[in-house]
């Protein structure tokens, strides 16, 4: 986790990175490639934000504030880290500055049918 002058921090920019790396705590840490990136979406509800970040083989879902500036630096390809700090930690961050409060990470299950079609659905020759 990053603690700068500023205080700790959620998220870091890294203009060279080519994945974003995601730690949610419990010792796991996800390296997510920027070329597998597919989309994501920022709304607010009930005065907090949520941010869902897509790539081809994990979704990401994250609660806080201030995440805009970390939907700008993902559109810029240079969203370097994302953690979830302790939670005594997080009256650190100073207001204005991104501060995650849930980060969630699960596998994107595939939207295709990997069934193989039967013999008896296949057109005959």
């Amino acid at each position: 986790m990053p603690i700068t002058p500023r205080g700790p921090e959620t998220w870091a920019i890294d203009p060279g990175t080519r994945a974003v790396r995601v730690e949610p705590g419990s010792g796991h840490l996800y390296l997510l490639p920027y070329d597998q990136f597919v989309f994501a979406e920022l709304e607010s509800v009930e005065g907090e934000q949520r941010l869902r970040v897509v790539f081809a083989t994990h979704e990401l879902e994250v609660t806080g504030q201030a995440l805009r500036r970390i939907v700008l630096a993902l559109q810029r390809g240079e969203l370097g880290h994302l953690t979830l700090l302790p939670e005594e930690l997080r009256d650190g961050v100073p207001v204005g500055q991104p501060l995650i409060q849930t980060l969630e990470v699960r596998a994107v299950e595939s939207t295709t049918n990997a069934q193989e079609p039967s013999a008896d659905a296949l057109p005959a020759l």
